[in-house]
Formats: structure tokens, C-alpha cells, sequence
């Protein structure tokens, strides 16, 4: 079953509010069965949006527990330490064209 974005369903819902009904038909409940429609679709959208966003936040939980931070904060403050001291010379890698 193809699902509908919250456009889509927005625009069939005012496309069809605006159709002529038998009179057996109440028009207010239309309304409320197109309404209640275009509303689970927003939540569907909103509940994908929320499973993306905790997918990613996960992800970047994990890299950042890879990472030894102490050691990565030792390394940038001992290359700080050099450059002050004028002990570390920054060398630029030259491309070699193969």
C-alpha cells in the first residue's frame, strides 16, 4: 500500500470536501473522516522524522564512545605545546602526481 505525504493528503482532502454528496451523507462527518486522515499521515510523518533523528543521535553517541578523548586532548595540547615552543615545524603535504 502506497502512503501519502501530508501535501498529498492535504490536497485530496480539499479536493474532496468540495464534492457534491448524495444527501445521506453528512457533510460535517466527511469533513472529520478527511481531517482525521490528513492528520494520521502528519503523524506518520512526524513519527519517521523521530526515528531518523534518534537513528542519527544514536550514531553519533556511539562514534563519540569510540573516541579515547583523553588521548586525542593530550595530543592537541602537546602539538600546542611544540608550536609554542617552537619544537613542531607544520610540513605541507605536496600532491605526487602518479
Amino acid at each position: 500500500m502506497a502512503s501519502l505525504t501530508y501535501d498529498q493528503a492535504n490536497q485530496l482532502r480539499y479536493r474532496l470536501a468540495g464534492i457534491e454528496l448524495p444527501e445521506t451523507v453528512d457533510r460535517a462527518q466527511l469533513n472529520a473522516l478527511l481531517t482525521a486522515g490528513v492528520r494520521a499521515v502528519l503523524e506518520q510523518e512526524l513519527e519517521a522524522l523521530e526515528d531518523r533523528c534518534r537513528a542519527v543521535k544514536d550514531a553519533a553517541v556511539e562514534v563519540s564512545g569510540a573516541v579515547d578523548w583523553s588521548a586525542q586532548a593530550r595530543r592537541i595540547r602537546d602539538r600546542a605545546d611544540a608550536r609554542r615552543s617552537g619544537a613542531y615545524i607544520d610540513r605541507h603535504r605536496e600532491e605526487v602526481a602518479l
